[in-house]
């Protein structure tokens, strides 16, 4: 995949991640859900008093529903 940030070398791109920019219409094209948008927006925030703990990303609406996706499938697997 590519890096969310700008730059061709990673002096500029850890200089973009330092300063908290990062390539949003990445994820725009990549057609992600608003949820999952969001969570990202969360997760890349440069104030890291305001950005989400591991402990707070797993809580999150979008990753809750793909764990329970994922639970689904494996209790329709065990019924085979």
């Amino acid at each position: 995949g590519k890096a969310p940030y700008f730059g061709n070398d990673d002096e500029k791109i850890i200089a973009q991640a330092k300063k908290g920019i990062f390539n949003r219409k990445l994820f725009i094209s990549a057609k992600i859900s608003k949820q999952a948008l969001t969570l990202i927006d969360k997760l890349l925030t440069k104030d890291y008093k305001a950005r989400l703990s591991a402990e707070e990303a797993i809580q999150d609406p979008w990753i809750q529903k793909r764990m329970q996706l994922q639970d689904d499938r494996l209790d329709q697997t065990q019924q085979l």
